[in-house]
C-alpha cells in the first residue's frame, strides 16, 4: 500500500506522466539551496518521453519536500528487493515470490486499484465509497449514453428565465 501511496503522489504531485514516472531510479533526487540559502529546491531526475525518440531524454521536475519524503520512504521500501536482484528502478515488485516481474509497470493498476478498495473499506460505505470504482463510472457513462440527444440537451441548456436579481436599479 504504501509503494501505491508513494506512486499516487509522485505521478499528481511532479506533473509526469505515467511513464517518467516509472522510469524513475534509485538516487532519481537533488536537494539543493537557494543562492540566499533560505529556499530548498527538491529536482527529481527521470526520462522525459513527449516529443522526444522513442527511448527518450534525461530530464528534471521541480517538486515539493512531500516527494522528496516519497522517494526517500520508496528507497528504503525497495532497497531489498532492489539489491537482491541487482536493480536500479524506484518501483520493483516487492512480492517476495520465487517467479515475478522486476518492474512495477502494468502491475501498478492491480495495486492501484488494490489501494482504492482499501480506502473504501476504511473510510467509504458500499453505496458511497471515497473513491469510486472506474467499472461503476463506465456504468454511470453507459447510462448517460442511453438517454437520448434531446433529453440530453433539455438538461444542459441554462434557463432563459430572466433573473430580476441583476437588474440595474
Amino acid at each position: 500500500m504504501l509503494q501505491s501511496a508513494a506512486y499516487i503522489l509522485c505521478a499528481y504531485l511532479t506533473g509526469m506522466r505515467d511513464c517518467e514516472v516509472q522510469a524513475m531510479q534509485r538516487g532519481c533526487l537533488a536537494i539543493s539551496r537557494s543562492e540566499d540559502g533560505l529556499i530548498m529546491r527538491h529536482r527529481v531526475r527521470s526520462v522525459a518521453y513527449k516529443g522526444k525518440s522513442s527511448h527518450g531524454e534525461a530530464a528534471d521536475w521541480v517538486t515539493i519536500e512531500p516527494i522528496a519524503k516519497a522517494i526517500d520512504v520508496l528507497e528504503r521500501l525497495s532497497f531489498r528487493a532492489t539489491s537482491a536482484r541487482g536493480l536500479t528502478t524506484l518501483w520493483p515488485v516487492l512480492a517476495a515470490k520465487s517467479v515475478c516481474k522486476d518492474h512495477l509497470s502494468a502491475e501498478i493498476v492491480r495495486q492501484l486499484n488494490r489501494y482504492r478498495d482499501h480506502l473504501n473499506e476504511l473510510f467509504g460505505t458500499v453505496n458511497e465509497p471515497v473513491i469510486p470504482n472506474s467499472a461503476k463510472r463506465q456504468a454511470l457513462a453507459h447510462y448517460n449514453t442511453a438517454i437520448s440527444p434531446h433529453d440530453r440537451m433539455a438538461y444542459r441548456q441554462p434557463s432563459l428565465r430572466h433573473d430580476r436579481r441583476h437588474d440595474p436599479v
